[in-house]
């Protein structure tokens, strides 16, 4: 199986380059996910919220260096967004 590759259009390089899952690991992905479900319904309306801001504030805090990769997978000048 191939690898994902992100490549910045605009200049042909390569930004990075992550293996592709076979059927197995999608499967123990699905079972992870299927198996968290529960914790995930008992947590409440509140208890996910909580765990949404905190995801929220991590991608805050990295907001500068997810823009330009952003950016630069699209192919554009940062300041064009």
């Amino acid at each position: 199986m191939g690898d994902f590759i992100s490549i910045n259009p605009a200049t042909g390089r390569e930004l990075s380059r992550r293996p592709a899952l076979d059927a197995a690991a999608v499967d123990a992905a699905l079972d992870r996910a299927e198996q968290a479900l529960p914790r995930w319904q008992e947590a409440g309306f509140h208890g996910r919220a909580e765990v949404l801001e905190a995801a929220a504030r991590l991608l805050e805090a990295d907001a500068k260096r997810l823009a330009a990769l952003m950016s630069s997978e699209m192919g554009k000048p940062f300041a064009q967004g």
